[in-house]
This record gives structure tokens, C-alpha cells and sequence, in this order.
């Protein structure tokens, strides 16, 4: 899959609702490029974080997206090298479903994980260099097979999480 670069106004990170990232480490690869590891963290809350960017809206189904909280975190990125990416996204209340998606910034999922919610969520994908992309936390809800198979929740629906990067520089 071929991707282009997308062109829109600077900005290097985007958090929401107590994101905080670990130092970055970054290391070359046999073919030059260099590749940036880091740890992102947050919490995710149904009434304590932010409505999710435009450029997701557009990006999902409008029943998927209508079907959720509608509540995001957001870490936008650049990248000036071309190579892989490798993300993968754990939280803390395992009976809630998060999603985790890489957009464009724009209007276009690059690639989603909304896989069943037992572990974890991942995204591996290849981007161009000159790329401009950002992960998306989206909170989707309280976990439906929990609630099927008779579970219960209450109490806030939120969560701490932890996405895991690594990307080209």
C-alpha cells in the first residue's frame, strides 16, 4: 500500500487527559534509519476526556463512532524517515474496550485494532518519510462480551493505559 504524506498545521504531540510520555530512545537500523522508541501514558475517562478529533469523526463509521463515548486521546506525530511502525496499547480496567487507531490527522485510518479486548491492542504499518500521523486512544465503552456474558460495571468508565511506540525518526 502506497501512502502519502499529508500536509497540515504543525504539531509535534497532542495529549489529552494526563498523557505523559517516557524519554524516547532512538537507535539506527542496518539500513540507516532511525528508529524512536517510547512509552505513552494516560488515563481515559468517559466524562473526564476530551471529544475525539475531527479527523477521526470523519475517519470511522458513523455508527461505530456514535456506538461509543465519542471520547479520544490523542498522540500526533511526524516522522522524517520512512520505515515501521509498531504500536501496541494496554490498559489498566480490562472490562472496558478501547481502540487504538493510527489516522492521518485528516480524514483516513491509516490502520485500527478493534480486536476483542482480552489483552491488548496493535497496529504495525509502514509510512512514507515527510508522514504526518497520530494514535488514537478511543474509549468505546464498557465491554460488551462482559455484559453479555453477564457481567457487571459500575463506577466511572475510565482507565489508565499505556501505548508502547516504536516508529521511524
Amino acid at each position: 500500500m502506497h501512502v502519502r504524506p499529508i500536509v497540515i498545521f504543525s504539531a509535534s504531540l497532542l495529549l489529552a487527559s494526563c498523557g505523559s510520555s517516557a524519554p524516547k530512545t532512538t537507535e539506527p537500523t542496518p539500513n540507516g534509519t532511525e528508529l524512536v522508541r517510547e512509552t505513552l501514558t494516560g488515563s481515559i475517562g468517559a466524562s473526564s476526556s476530551p471529544a475525539c478529533p475531527n479527523a477521526f469523526q470523519r475517519s470511522v463509521d458513523a455508527s461505530y463512532y456514535a456506538g461509543g463515548t465519542q471520547k479520544c486521546v490523542e498522540f500526533a506525530r511526524s516522522s522524517t524517515t520512512g520505515g515501521g511502525i509498531l504500536a501496541r496499547l494496554t490498559w489498566e480496567d480490562v472490562r472496558l474496550d478501547l481502540d487504538l487507531v493510527l489516522n492521518d490527522t485528516v480524514a483516513t485510518n491509516y490502520r485500527q485494532s478493534i480486536a476483542a479486548n482480552r489483552c491488548c491492542e496493535t497496529i504495525e504499518f509502514t509510512i512514507n518519510p515527510g508522514t504526518r500521523y497520530s494514535f488514537v486512544v478511543y474509549l468505546r465503552g464498557v465491554d460488551a462480551q462482559l455484559l453479555a456474558n453477564g457481567g457487571r460495571f459500575s463506577g466511572e468508565v475510565s482507565t489508565r493505559f499505556t501505548l508502547v511506540v516504536e516508529r521511524p525518526k
